[in-house]
């Protein structure tokens, strides 16, 4: 759910979601409150762009976003800082680097043969 007048993006069982997706969420520079569920913990850099929150658990979720209300400028800043790094990391130039850099280590490695009578 997103709440941009409020300020505060929160996701349900994104474990379901695809990964483009999640990245799509800290792209949107709203502090996010997620459950530890899926790749959550991973989206978030350990809870360095979001809260996370064990899954079926109200009381918890209900505690980080009064955290990020409270805290609103402190988490707004970590929006834009996720928001930053998804643009560093996933930007069209650094994925064709890693995309080049995979090709090229790849092509430098000797190829593995099956040998005659083993195994």
């Amino acid at each position: 759910m997103r709440y941009p007048h409020r300020g505060i993006a929160t996701r349900r069982k994104v474990a379901q979601r695809r990964k483009r997706e999640r990245t799509g969420i800290r792209k949107g520079g709203l502090p996010i409150v997620a459950t530890d569920v899926g790749g959550n913990r991973e989206a978030l850099n350990d809870g360095r762009f979001g809260l996370i929150v064990p899954p079926r658990d109200p009381t918890a979720l209900a505690c980080a976003l009064r955290t990020v209300v409270s805290e609103r400028n402190e988490w707004r800043d970590k929006a834009t800082e996720a928001a930053q790094y998804v643009k560093d990391k996933y930007s069209v130039q650094r994925l064709a680097e890693s995309y080049i850099a995979l090709y090229r280590q790849a092509a430098l490695e000797p190829s593995h043969s099956v040998v005659e009578g083993s195994g």
